[in-house]
Protein backbone atom coordinates (compact mmCIF):
# COMPACT_ATOMS: atom_id res chain seq x y z
CA UNK A 1 0.00 0.00 0.00
CA UNK A 2 1.29 3.52 -0.97
CA UNK A 3 2.44 5.96 1.79
CA UNK A 4 0.09 9.01 1.52
CA UNK A 5 0.35 9.98 5.23
CA UNK A 6 -2.50 7.26 6.49
CA UNK A 7 -1.21 5.13 9.82
CA UNK A 8 -3.43 2.76 11.63
CA UNK A 9 -4.41 3.40 14.88
CA UNK A 10 -6.36 0.42 16.37
CA UNK A 11 -8.88 -1.82 15.77
CA UNK A 12 -12.68 -0.98 15.43
CA UNK A 13 -15.83 -3.18 15.11
CA UNK A 14 -13.55 -5.59 12.72
CA UNK A 15 -12.61 -3.00 10.82
CA UNK A 16 -8.60 -1.55 10.95
CA UNK A 17 -9.19 2.22 11.09
CA UNK A 18 -6.73 4.53 8.95
CA UNK A 19 -7.16 8.52 9.22
CA UNK A 20 -6.09 9.26 6.10
CA UNK A 21 -4.97 13.41 5.31
CA UNK A 22 -4.64 14.28 1.67
CA UNK A 23 -3.60 17.96 0.19
CA UNK A 24 -2.76 19.33 -3.07
CA UNK A 25 -5.67 18.38 -5.51
CA UNK A 26 -7.52 15.63 -3.15
CA UNK A 27 -8.28 18.20 -0.01
CA UNK A 28 -11.06 18.66 -0.38
CA UNK A 29 -10.89 15.06 0.79
CA UNK A 30 -9.00 16.02 3.90
CA UNK A 31 -9.49 13.95 7.30
CA UNK A 32 -11.54 11.93 6.01
CA UNK A 33 -11.58 8.61 7.96
CA UNK A 34 -11.68 5.02 6.30
CA UNK A 35 -11.65 1.24 8.05
CA UNK A 36 -10.62 -1.81 5.54
CA UNK A 37 -13.74 -3.67 4.83
CA UNK A 38 -15.01 -7.06 6.46
CA UNK A 39 -18.46 -7.43 5.65
CA UNK A 40 -18.24 -9.67 2.64
CA UNK A 41 -21.82 -8.40 1.32
CA UNK A 42 -20.16 -5.36 0.22
CA UNK A 43 -17.09 -6.32 -1.22
CA UNK A 44 -13.66 -8.37 -1.36
CA UNK A 45 -12.21 -8.69 2.54
CA UNK A 46 -9.48 -6.66 2.98
CA UNK A 47 -9.37 -5.51 -0.38
CA UNK A 48 -12.22 -2.62 -0.23
CA UNK A 49 -13.09 -0.14 2.00
CA UNK A 50 -15.69 1.79 4.07
CA UNK A 51 -15.55 5.42 4.78
CA UNK A 52 -16.49 6.21 8.41
CA UNK A 53 -15.84 9.78 9.06
CA UNK A 54 -16.02 12.97 7.09
CA UNK A 55 -12.90 14.82 9.60
CA UNK A 56 -12.48 17.80 8.95
CA UNK A 57 -14.06 18.59 5.87
CA UNK A 58 -16.14 21.15 5.43
CA UNK A 59 -18.39 21.04 2.17
CA UNK A 60 -21.88 21.15 2.40
CA UNK A 61 -22.07 18.99 -0.45
CA UNK A 62 -19.75 15.78 -0.13
CA UNK A 63 -18.84 13.53 -2.83
CA UNK A 64 -17.97 10.17 -1.45
CA UNK A 65 -14.87 8.83 -3.31
CA UNK A 66 -15.11 5.80 -5.47
CA UNK A 67 -11.71 4.09 -4.46
CA UNK A 68 -8.78 5.11 -2.29
CA UNK A 69 -5.63 4.09 -2.90
CA UNK A 70 -6.47 1.14 -6.00
CA UNK A 71 -9.52 -0.05 -4.20
CA UNK A 72 -13.09 0.75 -3.79
CA UNK A 73 -15.02 2.72 -1.58
CA UNK A 74 -17.89 -0.28 -0.79
CA UNK A 75 -19.92 1.23 2.25
CA UNK A 76 -20.95 4.08 3.77
CA UNK A 77 -21.06 3.81 7.61
CA UNK A 78 -21.34 7.19 9.80
CA UNK A 79 -22.70 5.80 12.55
CA UNK A 80 -21.32 8.09 15.09
CA UNK A 81 -17.92 10.52 16.04
CA UNK A 82 -17.71 14.18 14.99
CA UNK A 83 -21.16 15.87 14.23
CA UNK A 84 -21.33 17.74 10.92
CA UNK A 85 -24.10 19.81 11.00
CA UNK A 86 -22.74 22.25 8.07
CA UNK A 87 -23.25 19.14 5.20
CA UNK A 88 -27.08 19.32 2.83
CA UNK A 89 -26.31 16.74 0.41
CA UNK A 90 -23.92 13.19 0.08
CA UNK A 91 -23.67 11.70 -2.94
CA UNK A 92 -22.72 7.81 -3.40
CA UNK A 93 -20.19 6.06 -5.89
CA UNK A 94 -21.33 3.74 -8.34
CA UNK A 95 -19.34 1.12 -5.59
CA UNK A 96 -20.94 1.51 -2.44
CA UNK A 97 -23.25 -1.46 -1.58
CA UNK A 98 -24.14 -0.18 1.66
CA UNK A 99 -25.29 3.13 3.81
CA UNK A 100 -25.52 3.40 7.50
CA UNK A 101 -25.32 6.90 9.19
CA UNK A 102 -26.72 7.75 12.31
CA UNK A 103 -28.98 10.98 11.87
CA UNK A 104 -26.95 12.91 14.86
CA UNK A 105 -23.96 12.79 12.53
CA UNK A 106 -25.29 14.49 10.10
CA UNK A 107 -28.67 17.05 11.43
CA UNK A 108 -28.78 19.04 8.43
CA UNK A 109 -29.41 16.32 5.20
CA UNK A 110 -31.63 17.05 2.67
CA UNK A 111 -30.27 14.56 0.07
CA UNK A 112 -28.60 11.36 -0.85
CA UNK A 113 -27.71 10.95 -4.25
CA UNK A 114 -26.51 7.48 -5.85
CA UNK A 115 -27.15 6.24 -9.55
CA UNK A 116 -27.54 2.51 -10.25
CA UNK A 117 -24.93 0.15 -10.77
CA UNK A 118 -27.03 -1.20 -13.57
CA UNK A 119 -30.89 -1.46 -13.36
CA UNK A 120 -31.36 -5.07 -13.73
CA UNK A 121 -29.66 -5.98 -10.21
CA UNK A 122 -30.74 -4.61 -7.11
CA UNK A 123 -28.37 -2.14 -6.00
CA UNK A 124 -28.69 1.11 -3.49
CA UNK A 125 -29.79 4.31 -5.89
CA UNK A 126 -31.90 7.38 -4.97
CA UNK A 127 -34.71 9.12 -6.15
CA UNK A 128 -35.66 12.75 -4.99
CA UNK A 129 -32.67 12.52 -2.70
CA UNK A 130 -34.43 9.63 -1.03
CA UNK A 131 -32.10 6.43 -0.61
CA UNK A 132 -33.38 3.16 -1.93
CA UNK A 133 -32.47 -0.91 -2.31
CA UNK A 134 -33.58 -2.75 -5.02
CA UNK A 135 -33.91 -2.61 -8.78
CA UNK A 136 -34.91 1.22 -9.76
CA UNK A 137 -37.10 0.17 -12.57
CA UNK A 138 -39.34 -2.16 -10.54
CA UNK A 139 -42.02 -1.74 -8.25
CA UNK A 140 -40.81 -3.89 -4.98
CA UNK A 141 -37.97 -1.98 -3.11
CA UNK A 142 -37.07 -1.02 0.41
CA UNK A 143 -36.28 2.57 1.43
CA UNK A 144 -33.19 2.66 3.08
CA UNK A 145 -32.73 6.12 4.48
CA UNK A 146 -35.23 9.30 4.69
CA UNK A 147 -32.32 11.98 5.23
CA UNK A 148 -33.17 13.91 8.78
CA UNK A 149 -33.64 17.41 7.19
CA UNK A 150 -35.32 16.37 4.07
CA UNK A 151 -37.82 18.88 2.48
CA UNK A 152 -40.94 18.62 2.55
CA UNK A 153 -43.78 17.98 5.56
CA UNK A 154 -45.72 14.82 4.25
CA UNK A 155 -44.54 11.94 2.12
CA UNK A 156 -46.37 9.50 0.37
CA UNK A 157 -44.55 5.73 0.28
CA UNK A 158 -45.56 3.96 -2.76
CA UNK A 159 -47.16 0.26 -2.42
CA UNK A 160 -44.21 -2.70 -2.69
CA UNK A 161 -41.80 -0.37 -0.66
CA UNK A 162 -40.97 -1.89 2.49
CA UNK A 163 -38.66 0.44 5.14
CA UNK A 164 -35.04 -0.53 6.14
CA UNK A 165 -34.33 -0.49 9.82
CA UNK A 166 -34.13 3.28 11.17
CA UNK A 167 -35.40 4.31 7.74
CA UNK A 168 -37.00 7.37 9.21
CA UNK A 169 -34.82 8.18 12.29
CA UNK A 170 -34.39 11.83 13.04
CA UNK A 171 -36.42 13.09 9.89
CA UNK A 172 -37.79 16.02 12.17
CA UNK A 173 -39.38 17.69 9.12
CA UNK A 174 -41.75 14.98 8.61
CA UNK A 175 -45.26 15.69 10.19
CA UNK A 176 -47.51 12.75 8.28
CA UNK A 177 -46.47 10.24 6.30
CA UNK A 178 -48.95 7.52 4.70
CA UNK A 179 -47.67 4.25 4.27
CA UNK A 180 -48.34 1.37 1.72
CA UNK A 181 -50.64 -1.65 2.61
CA UNK A 182 -48.19 -4.03 1.39
CA UNK A 183 -46.15 -3.09 4.71
CA UNK A 184 -45.81 -6.34 6.77
CA UNK A 185 -43.21 -4.82 9.53
CA UNK A 186 -42.22 -1.09 10.52
CA UNK A 187 -38.61 -2.04 11.72
CA UNK A 188 -36.08 -1.35 14.58
CA UNK A 189 -36.10 2.46 15.15
CA UNK A 190 -37.54 3.28 11.85
CA UNK A 191 -39.00 6.45 13.16
CA UNK A 192 -37.14 7.16 16.14
CA UNK A 193 -36.73 10.89 16.69
CA UNK A 194 -39.48 11.91 14.28
CA UNK A 195 -39.75 14.97 16.30
CA UNK A 196 -42.48 16.71 14.16
CA UNK A 197 -44.86 13.21 13.02
CA UNK A 198 -48.16 14.02 14.30
CA UNK A 199 -49.80 11.09 13.24
CA UNK A 200 -50.08 8.03 11.83
CA UNK A 201 -52.32 4.75 10.35
CA UNK A 202 -50.76 1.48 10.77
CA UNK A 203 -51.75 -0.21 7.93
CA UNK A 204 -53.70 -3.61 8.14
CA UNK A 205 -51.29 -5.70 7.35
CA UNK A 206 -48.57 -4.90 9.69
CA UNK A 207 -47.40 -7.59 11.79
CA UNK A 208 -44.77 -6.45 13.76
CA UNK A 209 -43.35 -3.38 15.28
CA UNK A 210 -39.92 -3.41 16.23
CA UNK A 211 -37.98 -2.36 19.16
CA UNK A 212 -37.49 1.70 19.18
CA UNK A 213 -40.06 2.13 16.16
CA UNK A 214 -41.43 5.03 17.26
CA UNK A 215 -39.69 6.30 20.06
CA UNK A 216 -38.84 9.94 20.73
CA UNK A 217 -41.76 10.56 18.15
CA UNK A 218 -42.54 13.69 20.76
CA UNK A 219 -45.20 15.27 18.80
CA UNK A 220 -47.13 12.05 17.70
CA UNK A 221 -50.20 12.84 19.33
CA UNK A 222 -52.61 9.65 17.25
CA UNK A 223 -52.08 6.16 16.37
CA UNK A 224 -54.55 4.07 14.76
CA UNK A 225 -54.26 0.51 13.95
CA UNK A 226 -56.15 -1.46 11.06
CA UNK A 227 -54.62 -4.88 12.48
CA UNK A 228 -58.64 -6.50 13.16
CA UNK A 229 -59.53 -5.25 9.50
CA UNK A 230 -57.25 -8.65 8.31
CA UNK A 231 -56.82 -11.61 8.60
CA UNK A 232 -52.79 -11.67 9.47
CA UNK A 233 -53.09 -8.68 11.71
CA UNK A 234 -50.29 -6.94 14.09
CA UNK A 235 -48.94 -9.75 16.50
CA UNK A 236 -46.08 -7.76 18.26
CA UNK A 237 -44.88 -4.51 19.41
CA UNK A 238 -41.09 -4.38 20.85
CA UNK A 239 -39.26 -2.72 23.30
CA UNK A 240 -39.70 1.02 24.04
CA UNK A 241 -41.82 1.07 20.81
CA UNK A 242 -43.61 3.86 22.08
CA UNK A 243 -41.35 5.02 24.62
CA UNK A 244 -40.94 9.09 24.93
CA UNK A 245 -44.17 10.00 22.72
CA UNK A 246 -44.83 12.57 25.12
CA UNK A 247 -47.99 14.15 23.63
CA UNK A 248 -49.76 10.82 22.85
CA UNK A 249 -53.07 10.87 24.82
CA UNK A 250 -54.67 8.06 23.53
CA UNK A 251 -53.61 4.08 22.44
CA UNK A 252 -55.52 1.30 21.38
CA UNK A 253 -53.72 -1.65 20.67
CA UNK A 254 -55.74 -4.41 18.62
CA UNK A 255 -56.97 -7.43 19.75
CA UNK A 256 -54.49 -9.20 17.11
CA UNK A 257 -51.56 -8.90 19.45
CA UNK A 258 -50.22 -12.19 21.09
CA UNK A 259 -47.01 -10.21 22.83
CA UNK A 260 -46.07 -6.71 23.51
CA UNK A 261 -43.00 -5.98 25.74
CA UNK A 262 -44.43 -3.82 28.46
CA UNK A 263 -41.70 -0.95 27.79
CA UNK A 264 -43.22 -0.04 24.73
CA UNK A 265 -45.56 2.15 27.01
CA UNK A 266 -42.06 3.78 29.11
CA UNK A 267 -42.25 7.41 29.31
CA UNK A 268 -45.91 7.81 27.91
CA UNK A 269 -46.82 11.33 30.55
CA UNK A 270 -49.89 12.36 28.33
CA UNK A 271 -51.71 8.89 27.62
CA UNK A 272 -54.43 8.92 29.44
CA UNK A 273 -57.07 6.15 27.50
CA UNK A 274 -55.16 2.89 26.90
CA UNK A 275 -57.36 -0.11 25.76
CA UNK A 276 -55.43 -3.72 25.10
CA UNK A 277 -57.03 -6.50 25.64
CA UNK A 278 -55.06 -9.32 24.14
CA UNK A 279 -53.29 -12.56 24.84
CA UNK A 280 -52.70 -12.93 28.37
CA UNK A 281 -53.71 -8.99 29.18
CA UNK A 282 -56.85 -7.14 29.42
CA UNK A 283 -57.59 -3.55 30.08
CA UNK A 284 -60.25 -2.51 33.15
CA UNK A 285 -61.57 0.58 33.18
CA UNK A 286 -58.55 1.70 31.01
CA UNK A 287 -55.80 0.48 33.27
CA UNK A 288 -53.94 -3.01 32.19
CA UNK A 289 -53.88 -6.29 33.94
CA UNK A 290 -52.20 -9.67 32.83
CA UNK A 291 -53.71 -12.65 33.70
CA UNK A 292 -52.84 -16.01 35.39
CA UNK A 293 -52.96 -19.31 34.22
CA UNK A 294 -56.75 -19.61 34.26
CA UNK A 295 -57.31 -15.89 32.87
CA UNK A 296 -57.94 -14.23 36.25
CA UNK A 297 -56.94 -10.29 36.09
CA UNK A 298 -54.11 -10.95 38.63
CA UNK A 299 -51.15 -8.61 37.69
CA UNK A 300 -51.36 -4.91 37.86
CA UNK A 301 -49.42 -3.94 34.88
CA UNK A 302 -49.72 -0.36 34.18
CA UNK A 303 -51.69 2.72 34.74
CA UNK A 304 -52.00 5.15 32.47
CA UNK A 305 -50.18 8.59 33.91
CA UNK A 306 -53.26 10.62 32.72
CA UNK A 307 -56.07 8.64 33.44
CA UNK A 308 -58.70 10.16 35.66
CA UNK A 309 -60.11 9.09 38.75
CA UNK A 310 -63.45 10.52 41.22
CA UNK A 311 -61.61 12.21 43.96
CA UNK A 312 -58.38 11.14 42.44
CA UNK A 313 -58.74 7.85 44.24
CA UNK A 314 -58.07 4.58 41.90
CA UNK A 315 -59.84 1.64 43.32
CA UNK A 316 -57.68 -1.64 43.00
CA UNK A 317 -59.98 -4.18 41.58
CA UNK A 318 -60.75 -7.43 44.20
CA UNK A 319 -58.64 -10.54 42.83
CA UNK A 320 -55.54 -8.18 42.34
CA UNK A 321 -53.08 -10.14 44.08
CA UNK A 322 -49.50 -8.48 42.51
CA UNK A 323 -48.72 -4.35 41.90
CA UNK A 324 -45.76 -4.86 39.42
CA UNK A 325 -42.74 -3.28 38.92
CA UNK A 326 -43.32 1.03 37.48
CA UNK A 327 -47.00 -0.11 37.47
CA UNK A 328 -48.29 3.40 38.54
CA UNK A 329 -44.86 5.32 36.84
CA UNK A 330 -45.73 9.02 36.57
CA UNK A 331 -49.45 8.92 37.77
CA UNK A 332 -50.20 12.36 37.78
CA UNK A 333 -54.29 12.76 38.41
CA UNK A 334 -54.23 10.18 41.58
CA UNK A 335 -53.46 10.92 44.94
CA UNK A 336 -54.32 7.96 46.73
CA UNK A 337 -54.62 4.13 45.69
CA UNK A 338 -57.07 1.65 47.48
CA UNK A 339 -55.85 -1.80 47.92
CA UNK A 340 -57.97 -5.19 48.12
CA UNK A 341 -57.84 -8.14 50.30
CA UNK A 342 -56.54 -9.80 47.74
CA UNK A 343 -53.36 -8.06 47.35
CA UNK A 344 -50.09 -10.33 47.85
CA UNK A 345 -47.01 -8.21 46.68
CA UNK A 346 -45.87 -4.48 46.07
CA UNK A 347 -43.32 -4.52 43.64
CA UNK A 348 -39.59 -2.40 44.00
CA UNK A 349 -40.70 0.81 41.77
CA UNK A 350 -44.61 -0.01 41.49
CA UNK A 351 -44.87 3.54 42.52
CA UNK A 352 -41.85 5.67 40.66
CA UNK A 353 -42.31 9.57 39.60
CA UNK A 354 -45.63 9.13 40.82
CA UNK A 355 -48.18 11.49 42.47
CA UNK A 356 -49.48 8.70 44.91
CA UNK A 357 -49.00 9.55 48.71
CA UNK A 358 -51.23 7.04 50.56
CA UNK A 359 -52.58 3.91 50.35
CA UNK A 360 -55.70 2.55 52.09
CA UNK A 361 -55.93 -1.37 52.51
CA UNK A 362 -59.39 -2.57 53.08
CA UNK A 363 -58.13 -5.33 55.27
CA UNK A 364 -56.91 -5.24 59.57
CA UNK A 365 -53.74 -4.86 60.50
CA UNK A 366 -52.62 -8.42 60.51
CA UNK A 367 -53.84 -9.43 56.86
CA UNK A 368 -51.47 -6.10 56.04
CA UNK A 369 -48.59 -7.80 58.09
CA UNK A 370 -48.40 -10.92 55.44
CA UNK A 371 -48.62 -8.19 52.34
CA UNK A 372 -45.08 -8.13 50.77
CA UNK A 373 -44.38 -3.95 50.64
CA UNK A 374 -40.93 -3.79 48.85
CA UNK A 375 -42.45 -0.80 46.31
CA UNK A 376 -43.79 1.25 49.22
CA UNK A 377 -41.66 4.36 48.72
CA UNK A 378 -40.16 5.94 52.31
CA UNK A 379 -42.66 8.30 53.51
CA UNK A 380 -45.85 7.40 51.55
CA UNK A 381 -48.38 7.12 54.31
CA UNK A 382 -50.07 3.48 54.40
CA UNK A 383 -53.38 2.81 56.32
CA UNK A 384 -55.23 -0.31 57.28
CA UNK A 385 -58.50 -0.95 58.12
CA UNK A 386 -58.93 -1.30 61.99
Amino acid sequence: MADQGAHLSGDRKGYGRLSVFFGGAMEKLSGMLYELNRNRDCGEVGKSYALVGLGENKEEDISVPSSYEGLPVVAVNLSGGKIAPWVRSLSLPDTVKEYRCDPSVLPNLQAIHKKPLNQKANHLYSKDGILFYGHIDRASTCLVSYPPNHLGETFEMAEKTYLGRAAFSGARSLKSISLPLSLHIIPENCFRGCANLESLDVPKNVMAIEAGAFRGCSNLRAITFHAEESDMGLTTIGPNAFSGCLHLEELHIPGTLKSMDLSALDDLPSLRVLQADYSGYETIDGVLFGNDFFGHPVHLMYYPACKEEADGVYYVPEGTKFLRRGCFAQAKKIHSVVLPLSIQMIEEGAFASSNVESLLFLGDEQAWEQVDKTGIPQGMKTRFKP
